[in-house]
């Protein structure tokens, strides 16, 4: 009788024991978290000359979070980032890492400001990350 009392109580301790341990796992998944912000390149300075370029080409630092899902991609006439100053919204997918507009986007002697954050695939928004620039040339 001893013996199967000893093999309950193990079994119940064993029972009660594994389940507080997992009771403070509070794991998560890839895209369940927020992303981190993506690192601009460029163009980054006041002054971009566009002289012999056809396009101007908006750089990042491909973010390697396991649930990106892409990014969205929004640029400002100016330095207000608001409705009324948005030039262009769009997504891009996760693995790109340049966005290229064509110069008649653009307006010699004008700011310009853009902004990238990263999605993942939960949704998530990571923070802005934004950068201003001006046209020194005529497109």
């Amino acid at each position: 009788m001893k013996y199967w009392l000893r093999f309950i109580f193990g079994f119940i301790f064993i029972i009660l024991a594994s389940s507080l341990a997992f009771a403070g796992f509070r794991g998560s998944f890839p895209g369940d978290e927020t992303p981190p912000a993506p690192e601009l390149i460029s163009p980054t300075t006041e002054g971009l000359n566009l002289d012999g370029k056809t396009e101007v080409e908006f750089k990042w630092i491909a973010n390697n979070y396991i649930g990106l899902s892409g990014y969205e991609f929004k640029l400002y006439k100016g330095y207000q980032t608001n409705s009324d100053t948005l030039i262009i919204s769009q997504k891009a997918s996760s693995s790109q890492s340049v966005i290229k507009q064509p110069l008649s986007t653009f307006e010699a002697g004008q700011v310009y400001t853009w902004k990238l954050r990263s999605i993942a695939t939960g949704g998530q928004r990571s923070d802005w990350s934004c950068s201003t620039f001006s046209i020194t040339t005529s497109p």
